[in-house]
């Protein structure tokens, strides 16, 4: 199944929040949101997407609340969040996520949460968390990293918060 909102051939979206939950999507084509500038809160988690694009949120500008959990992504690409810059909650939860760009998230200035729980990731780059100045929760569970660089990357971001909140 492929998620595109059009009336007439043009792209519409009018919703505030939408919930397309376990329905089997595979396919999200790019810019299918374009014209969904209020939409704040999307809940595409229990589908079948595995890839998402620099254009897939095109669009978004509102966006605040994003959930691609238990999906099957399996890259993050640096620029895929670019579009949705207002984002504060970000679920990438049970996904089969190997690989996070470099500062996939540095544009998400805004972003609060993000949940990583139950990825397929070995290792984290040096950057992947950089830019996120206003995170106050992140959760790591099920990780089985492979090296203790990657602990220390989340030391660092965890220096950076507190000196941030003293």
């Amino acid at each position: 199944t492929t998620v595109v909102l059009y009336d007439h051939g043009q792209a519409v979206c009018y919703f505030r929040e939408l919930s397309l939950t376990s329905n089997q999507i595979a396919e999200i084509e790019e810019r299918s949101f374009y014209n969904c500038k209020d939409l704040y809160k999307l809940d595409l988690s229990s589908n079948l997407i595995a890839n998402i694009t620099n254009q897939t949120f095109d669009g978004l500008l509102s966006l605040m609340c994003l959930n691609l959990s238990s999906n099957l992504i399996e890259f993050i690409h640096q620029g895929v969040f670019d579009q949705s810059k207002l984002l504060t909650t970000l679920d990438l939860n049970n996904n089969k996520i190997k690989t996070i760009m470099d500062k996939s998230f540095s544009i998400l200035i805004y972003l609060e949460k993000l949940y990583l729980n139950s990825l397929q990731m070995k290792t984290i780059a040096d950057l992947t968390f950089d830019g996120l100045k206003a995170i106050k929760f992140m959760k790591l569970n099920s990780i089985q990293f492979d090296s203790l660089q990657n602990i220390e990357i989340i030391k660092r971001l965890s220096k950076d918060f507190k000196s941030k909140n003293e």
